[in-house]
């Protein structure tokens, strides 16, 4: 059963873009203009089209490169990957860059560690807002799951706000399980952009994040987000709810 349906907070930024039903799905171009995307997006090409022979011998980055569009399937997946291409463009431009250069330096496969974190953090990425002083984020990379998410629930929303970047994340949740988990990057933030609608600050979000991304590139793993946690995107989130150690893991100690 969806127990996170799409009139959940977790989808406030697109619900009001959601089309209406699977027989209403739009074309790319359709997207493109709904989304008003930086690059074209293009209903994804057959195999025995050019642009099919051309996606095949350069992988999806590459040829996003080439040809300055972006491959469009018609399903959830996708469709929150142009949404967040709206979103994010200076981000998603600079991730393809990254992969780009890349894979002329190590190949198109086998798939460099570097390249796998880019992907996870393009799939599953949560950009965690927060003012100064506030001990949210620090709480979540200790594990601190119960009082991250339960103990300073008051501060959500105040003080600190989860934004969604990966798609694969948004299409997770409308059909949520526990155990699913994101991977989060804290980045400091006036209150105001916190407390207001994040449409209003998407260029500084997306300049900001940018900003950390370059500096820090991917040097080291990403702190995991038990994402049903987040106040809110869940449903009956008491004690209890927090206190599952199969979902909300204790850190593990080094040996």
């Amino acid at each position: 059963m969806n127990t996170c349906p799409k009139e959940s907070p977790c989808f406030a930024e697109c619900r009001r873009l959601f089309p209406r039903s699977d027989a209403l799905w739009p074309t790319a171009s359709e997207l493109e203009k709904l989304f008003n995307t930086p690059l074209a997006l293009i209903d994804d090409p057959v195999p025995q089209s050019v642009n099919g022979a051309l996606l095949q011998e350069v992988g999806y980055e590459g040829f996003i490169e080439k040809t300055r569009t972006i491959p469009t399937r018609h399903n959830w997946h996708d469709w929150f990957n142009a949404f967040i291409w709206s979103q994010f463009p200076s981000t998603k431009l600079q991730l393809n860059q990254w992969h780009v250069k890349d894979i002329k330096i190590n190949g198109l496969h086998p798939r460099s560690r570097y390249r796998d974190r880019i992907t996870h953090w393009d799939e599953c990425g949560v950009v965690l807002l927060h003012t100064k002083g506030c001990d949210i984020p620090n709480l979540l990379s200790q594990h601190q799951w119960y009082e991250a998410f339960y103990g300073n629930q008051a501060q959500w929303g105040i003080n600190c706000k989860a934004v969604i970047f990966g798609h694969a994340m948004y299409e997770s949740l409308l059909n949520p399980f526990i155990g699913l988990t994101a991977k989060f990057i804290p980045i400091e933030v006036s209150q105001s952009i916190i407390t207001e609608p994040s449409s209003q600050n998407l260029e500084e979000i997306d300049h900001r994040l940018l900003e950390h991304l370059s500096y820090w590139q991917f040097s080291t793993k990403i702190s995991p987000l038990p994402v049903l946690g987040v106040p809110g995107w869940y449903p009956n989130q008491d004690k209890v709810f927090y206190q599952n150690t199969q979902y909300f893991m204790p850190k593990r100690t080094q040996q």
